[in-house]
């Protein structure tokens, strides 16, 4: 008979195992976990006791911390990345909280949630500051269009040239 030495058998990264670090891939499989949300185990025969710090997200089973993406903020012991809300948008890896580098929708542009570059406003439409999505622009009138420009109030929609329909 053939005895496994345990420590070739220790738990993967991102995997927690409760009977010593010893991963129940044998006969008896007994307490072999995925890390929680928010938190990861880097070390092979590790715990998932590392908690994912600010700036960070951990997904279940995941062995590290991955850095938040622009558009998103993570608090602590984030799971996932969290969109930054309409009418905002932001460029900023790690950020924190939904103000940690986030940026108020200029006039002439939407953003939706999770945005990390504005949109500019669509043809015919005008849009505000801080505009979240295109239903919230505003038409231009009968007879008028928006020109090249994306523009940021319907007093600049400019009147249909002669002899051409809008």
């Amino acid at each position: 008979s053939v005895t496994a030495n345990p420590a070739d058998n220790r738990c993967d990264v991102g995997i927690t195992c409760l009977n010593g670090g010893i991963d129940g891939t044998g006969p008896t499989v007994v307490g072999r976990t995925k890390c929680k949300a928010g938190k990861y185990n880097p070390v092979r025969g590790g715990s998932c006791d590392q908690s994912c710090p600010a700036g960070s997200f951990c997904p279940p089973g995941y062995p590290g911390k991955l850095l938040c993406p622009p558009g998103h903020f993570c608090p602590a012991l984030a799971e996932y990345p969290t969109q930054l809300p309409e009418k905002f948008f932001g460029r900023k890896w790690g950020a924190v909280s939904n103000s940690d580098g986030a940026v108020a929708c200029p006039a002439g542009y939407v953003c939706p949630a999770g945005t990390t570059v504005p949109l500019s406003c669509p043809p015919g439409q005008a849009c505000a500051a801080n505009t979240g999505t295109t239903s919230a622009a505003v038409v231009c009138p009968v007879n008028e269009f928006s020109g090249s420009e994306p523009l940021t109030s319907i007093s600049s929609c400019l009147p249909c040239w002669r002899g051409h329909y809008c």
